[in-house]
Parts: structure tokens; sequence; C-alpha cells
């Protein structure tokens, strides 16, 4: 979250209630338990210091009523640590409670910030963030130890870098303040960035006027709390709370639909268009996914790399260039491990490079007496209303809750994400599955988590997908055997772990998924092969050994026929080491088949995705008929020139060239010619698929970027 600061016409009077409130504080021995610096003088305190030396990476001026910063790093060792800082040591302030560093910061490019607050010999914090390059105000707020007085608080840009860079940061307004006000700061910038980004109007896509007002009202209403110097950190929490759940409540009103039976009636926009968006891709393509894809994976010899905070690393990146399209993560690193930051940033990160998220939730069992797959006693009755461990549950739920409502992109807007709650429940191997709980109870547990969610906790940026194990029913009626209800359920999943890989195991596999697009067709949902994966033996190791998993085990049969074919995505589980794996890394003997699967213009990897949240794709329009890839057909690519030139084995008749929605955007009759060149300079950057068709009326087709 972030915070918006009141107008500059405001700053006089709340300065002198800063000043009569440190004035009072003195007597006390609290003085300076809040510190701000607003840079509307321009002249820069001489709280701020920029050592000897130091000026050879940075340039201090407050001008523009903000704090300019010219940064201009040269990437040597004897200036990899230049800073800049706050000096209190002559009268240090005295902290107590928990308290926050907040700025407000916009810079023309993505940079790492640190934070060092110095507590002298009580020691110091290292706090880092990463700010954007769009130019554009935002908080960033940092957690402080309060390990003792503050002496000193030591800014790095890119601290310890060897690599040349330069930069235009500006900071406006540099608080010290109790956590709580803080996050109340973070909150309001949040706020303001939703209300500025939501259009007002009856049109698609916009906000009643008189939701806008009412969310308008409770933007101000938090800034009085805010501003207020006897507010204490029970006022500043309660705000929070309020404040966030407006801006749930005004995201919910907006004017924007989806031709699917949507659990959430009220869902946001983009939660909305990415429903339909999956809808309208899944008749042509089918969206590859991953679990943990960028937290950890493997390098070629077998050793493993682990998430360095930046979500750019992944196994399938190495291998073919892109990510996956669909970025699946765990609620348990969220409510069991705490790890909220960490996961609100890989969204986040995926979120802005088009990705789509998807959350399981592998919850430890409500007692404490371990994880998700110990069984006895059963628990899931005393979850439920009514139940001793009910409280306990609503209060996992709350942090779910407040996991997605605090879950915002740079616009201020919550990012939509797929929920695959009590998953694989027809087995026997969770809490929560068949033989631990009742048929009822699990009805009731799906009920409760989805109502509870988006009706008390105001949650509208969720899907639901629904995912029995595949390997656990024989009839297509098997598959509704426990089932919630329509109304409960967005996509109808699937997870299938194949054991053998032989014909007959890849036919059930068939079966199963053209079972589920069907019930999706007939009921106006979606269907996904929600988590699946190559345990050959079942006895592990899990390492991909099935021969042409990729190609000959989900591609094939998810091609088979128009129904199969709507199978929207596709998710195999993580890597986690050598021995638990299912994606191949570099030397991996599955590495051509992943390659020939990644390929085929029937798959999607983010590179390929369109942005699937704005607004709803174009329907109706012309797509590749029979265009499978063949090496019968060579084609060359030039970025630079912005050539393609195509060599085939026989005369090429035509040659089209069509947008990921299947739109055709270029088209050459009369090729009649085994080569020939096209100019693609007026395309886009974006995916495209190359079609063909050769002589003997065959068809030809293949992928290509376009930067």
């Amino acid at each position: 979250m972030q915070a918006v600061i009141p107008k500059k016409s405001e700053i006089m009077e709340k300065n002198i209630f800063f000043i009569l409130l440190c004035i009072l504080l003195i007597p006390f021995g609290l003085k300076a338990q809040v510190w701000s610096d607003n840079f509307d003088d321009n002249s820069l305190s001489s709280f701020w210091v920029l050592e000897a030396g130091h000026d050879a990476t940075y340039t201090l001026t407050e001008t523009g009523q903000s704090l300019k910063i010219d940064y201009h790093r040269i990437g040597s060792s004897t200036s990899q640590w230049h800073q800049f800082n706050l000096n209190f040591i002559a009268a240090p302030l005295v902290l107590s409670g928990s308290k926050k560093i907040a700025i407000k910061i916009k810079s023309d490019k993505a940079l790492e910030i640190a934070v060092k607050p110095d507590y002298g010999t009580a020691g110091s914090d290292w706090l880092k963030t990463t700010i954007t390059g769009d130019n554009q105000w935002s908080v960033y707020a940092f957690d402080m130890t309060a390990k003792g007085n503050l002496e000193a608080v030591w800014i790095y840009l890119e601290g310890g870098s060897l690599t040349s860079n330069t930069a235009t940061v500006y900071f406006d307004d540099f608080v010290i303040c109790p956590s709580s006000k803080g996050d109340l700061l973070k909150a309001i910038d949040v706020a303001e960035l939703l209300n500025a980004n939501s259009p007002a109007g009856g049109g698609e896509g916009q906000f009643p006027e008189s939701a806008k007002t009412t969310f308008s009202n409770a933007i101000s209403s938090a800034q009085a709390i805010y501003d207020n110097p006897s507010s204490t950190d029970v006022n500043y929490n309660n705000s929070i709370a309020s404040l966030q759940t407006a801006m749930a409540v005004f995201e919910s009103s907006v004017n924007a639909t989806t031709t699917l039976a949507i659990v959430d009636t009220e869902a946001t926009k983009a939660t909305k268009y990415l429903l339909e968006n999956l809808s309208v891709l899944s008749r042509s393509y089918v969206l590859f996914g991953m679990h943990d894809a960028t937290s950890y994976g493997i390098n070629e010899g077998g050793s493993s790399w682990y998430d360095d905070g930046t979500g750019s690393k992944s196994d399938p990146k190495v291998l073919v260039g892109s990510h996956p399209a669909i970025f699946s993560l765990d609620f348990t690193d969220v409510v069991e491990k705490g790890n909220v930051e960490k996961i609100q940033n890989l969204c986040k990160q995926a979120y802005a490079e088009g990705g789509i998220i998807t959350m399981c939730w592998h919850q430890d069992r409500i007692d404490g007496s371990g994880d998700s797959w110990k069984v006895t006693p059963q628990i899931v009755s005393t979850m439920l209303p009514g139940g001793i461990n009910n409280a306990k549950f609503n209060a996992k739920l709350d942090k779910v809750a407040d996991f997605a409502n605090t879950l915002r992109n740079s616009k201020g807007e919550a990012i939509p994400f797929i929920f695959r709650p009590w998953h694989e429940h027809n087995g026997s191997w969770f809490w929560w599955g068949k033989g631990n709980c009742t048929t009822q109870d699990y009805i009731t547990l799906w009920k409760y988590t989805v109502d509870y969610l988006k009706n008390t906790k105001n949650v509208h940026s969720m899907l639901y997908a629904f995912s029995p194990d595949g390997q656990q029913f024989s009839t297509k009626a098997d598959y509704l055997a426990i089932y919630p209800g329509d109304s409960y359920v967005d996509i109808f999943g699937l997870d299938f772990y194949f054991g053998a890989g032989d014909q007959s195991e890849v036919n059930k596999f068939k079966d199963r998924i053209s079972w589920i697009s069907e019930y999706a067709t007939e009921k106006n949902k979606l269907s996904a092969l929600t988590e699946a994966g190559d345990r050959l033996g079942w006895n592990g190791p899990d390492d991909l050994r099935i021969s042409n998993w990729y190609t000959r085990c989900i591609l094939a049969p998810i091609k088979t026929n128009e129904t199969t074919k709507k199978i929207a995505y596709f998710a195999t589980w993580r890597n986690a080491s050598p021995t638990h794996h299912f994606v191949p890394f570099p030397g991996h003997a599955a590495v051509p088949d992943f390659q020939a699967f990644y390929d085929d213009p029937f798959t999607m990897f983010l590179n390929d995705l369109p942005d699937m949240y704005s607004s709803p794709l174009q329907t109706g329009i012309e797509k590749p008929v029979n265009a499978d890839k063949t090496s019968r057909v060579k084609v060359y690519q030039n970025q630079d020139s912005g050539l393609l030139n195509l060599e085939s084995e026989n005369a090429m008749k035509t040659v089209s060239i069509y947008n990921v929605t299947g739109k055709k955007m270029l088209n050459i009759n009369s090729v009649n010619a085994k080569s020939t060149e096209i100019k693609t300079g007026n395309l886009k950057p974006g995916v495209y698929i190359v079609v063909i068709e050769l002589g003997d009326n065959s068809m030809a087709s293949h992928k290509i970027m376009i930067r």
C-alpha cells in the first residue's frame, strides 16, 4: 500500500499541530516521538548530511517543495557504499513502541533503496525495497526495530553496486512515526490512487458518481485521523480497516461485465475481465503454469537455486526465454508462515509482467497438531459455525482476506487471482479429504469459505477453482459426487498426476478433461488442468522421467477435439530439487520435449499473453484453423530490420499473421514461391502466429515475437 500526502495549503496548519505536540511532549521526556520533513521551504534542513566524497554519487537539492536527488553511480569499489543520511547524533530521537519510516518517492528508473536506521550501540536495521521507475509518487514504508534512541538514518541507492547507473529521484515527505500511523499513510495513498484511476460514469469499466462520492468521503475521514495529533494507535488501525473496506466496496460497484456465470457478481472489473479473457483464449490456446516458478529451481548439474526476491528467474525462462503464463503460489506461506510481503511481491511482479496468479492452500490443522497430511482426528466439523475452532478458522480467513484486499497494483486496484481451496478432496491424503470428513461437512466448509471471504470480508478479487483428483474417480458423474454447487465454483478444475504415462493412462486423462470441459460448457464456466505432474511409478523420485510427457501425455490429449481444447490452462508443480521436479532444467533429458511444447502454437507462456485485465478481448473474429507446427517451413526473423523470411520445401500459396486473439493482422495472397520476405515493422510488440497455406492445401504455423 501507499499513501497520499496532504495538499501544500494544509502544510502550515499541520506544522503548527506538530510543533505544539513536540512542545507538549518535552516535559515528559518524549521529545520527537514523531519527526518529519516536507521539503517545503526550498532550503535543505541541517539534519540532512552528504559526507565529503559522497557527492560523487549524489547531489541533494531541495526544490519545488521536494528533495531532488541526482543519482550518478560510477561503478567503482571506492564509491559502492556511498550514502546520504539524516543525522540526529547531537540529539537522538527517543523512540518507544513500534515505529515506521515512511517516504513519498518518485523515480525515473527502478532502483533498490536501502534505509538503515542506526541506534548507536544498540545496533541498526537494514531495510530494503525496490522503488518503481514510473515517475509516479508512491509512499514506501519501512518497519523499524526501535532497539534504542535513533542517532541516524542512512540511505543508499543500489548500495554495494559496482554497476554504473544514473537516475533522478525525488522525496516529498519523510516521516518517522508510530507504525500504525505509517500504515495509515500508505493506505490513504493507495486509496487516492484507486480513486484517481477510477473514472465516473455509466459505461463499461466506470464507477457510479454516488460510489465515487462515498469513497472520497472515506478517504477524507482517514486523512483527518492521520492529521489529528490526538489520534492513537487504535484510531489509526480502525481507520485502516475502514479504508480497506471502503476500497473493496468501491471496487465492487464498477460497471463491468462477463459473459460467464461468475460466483461473485460484485467482482472487480479486472477479475471479471480475467475470467472473460481466459474464456476467449481457451478457444484457441492452453496457457502454461507452474507452482513456485520464480521461488526456486535447479541449475545445470543439479544444484538448486533459490528466490532472490526479484521474481526474475524461473526454470522455464532459462529453457525457452519466458516465464509461465500462470504463477501458482500457496496461502500456507501467507497464513501459516507469515511471509506476506514476500508472496505479495512475487504476485505483484507476476502481475506487472502480465501474468496470472493462482493460490492453493495446504492449510495446517486448525488444532495445531500437524500439517495438511495429518488426517486424524477429524476436525472439519469443529471449524464450522458452532464448532470450537470456528473463531480460529475465521482468524485464518481474515489473513487471506487481508492479503487479497491489500494486494494492489500501481493504480491502487486489487490484483485478481484464482483461489483453489480444499483441493484433491476426493482423495484421502488431506484432513479435508474423503473419509476424513463427511460429504456435507466438506460442502459446508467450501461454501463457508467463499461466503466469508466474499460477503463478510468484502474480497471481490477472487475466482474460485474446484479441483478433484482425476485418479480418484472413474465416471463423469463421480466428478460432482462431492460438489459445493454452481454458485460457488468459477472453474471446473482437475488435478492429475501420471504414474505410468502409458496409453491407458493417457486415455484416462483424456476422458477426464473431456468430462470437465463438458460440464464447464453446460454450466457456462471455465475448465482447467489445475495441477499435474509426472510421478513415474508413484513411489518417487518425482523427476520427470515419462517419455515426452509434455507433448504426448498433456498437449496431445488436450488438442484431441474441440471439447478437450477448451482447457483454459495447465499448471504443473514445482522444481524443488533434482529428486522432486516437474519441469526440466538445463541438461535434463526432457528439455527437447519441453521446448517442443513451448514452440507449439497452441501453448501460451507469459511472453505470449495479451493484456488480461484492462478490458475484454476481442471476440467473434477469425482465427487460425488446422495450424500445426511443421518442419517443412522454416521461419527466420530479424528483429532489427523487422523482416520475416520464410522458406518451404513446397511452394507456399498464402501467408497470414494473426495476433493471440485470432485477429488477422497481415495477409499475403498468391505467394506461389518456396521463399518469401514479409515486413513486420507495422505490427505492435507482442506474440503472433504465422499461418502458411502450402501448395498441397496443408497448413503450417509458427509462433513469433515482435519486440
